[in-house]
């Protein structure tokens, strides 16, 4: 993902969260998804925080125009679940906080491979064996 789009998606992010009374607690954008811990105290506001969140982004990434329909970017609807504050806020937060430094390839993936930031090709192998 481009700094630009990264950068323009994390402003509308915190925008859209104080129009809608949204409290964002932490938020991480791996280039394909986007992981975002967060409260409200109402559900119509999250409702519409969500539907003009999803709908900004085509138009920041793809340059989509509202009206004029880019195809489609987003591969399902957002999914959310609902978390006690303790442990589950906890994990859930540690979780999207993993989620970056795999996004920015600073530890890899489950799968052993690390991620490629801001589209860069990065060669890990020689770097590690310099060490």
């Amino acid at each position: 993902m481009r700094e630009k789009n990264r950068k323009e998606i994390e402003r509308r992010l915190y925008s859209y969260g104080n129009r809608f009374a949204i409290r964002i607690f932490r938020f991480a954008n791996s280039g394909n998804h986007l992981h975002i811990l967060l409260k409200s105290a109402d559900k119509t506001n999250l409702q519409n925080f969500l539907r003009t969140f999803a709908g900004v982004i085509p138009r920041v990434v793809a340059g989509a125009k509202k009206g004029n329909p880019y195809g489609r970017f987003w591969d399902s609807l957002a999914y959310s679940k609902l978390l006690s504050f303790g442990r589950q806020f906890k994990n859930t937060s540690n979780y999207i906080a993993k989620n970056t430094l795999e996004a920015f390839g600073i530890i890899p993936t489950r799968d052993g491979r690390y991620g490629e930031p801001l589209g860069l090709k990065i060669d890990y192998e020689s770097i590690l064996d310099g060490l």
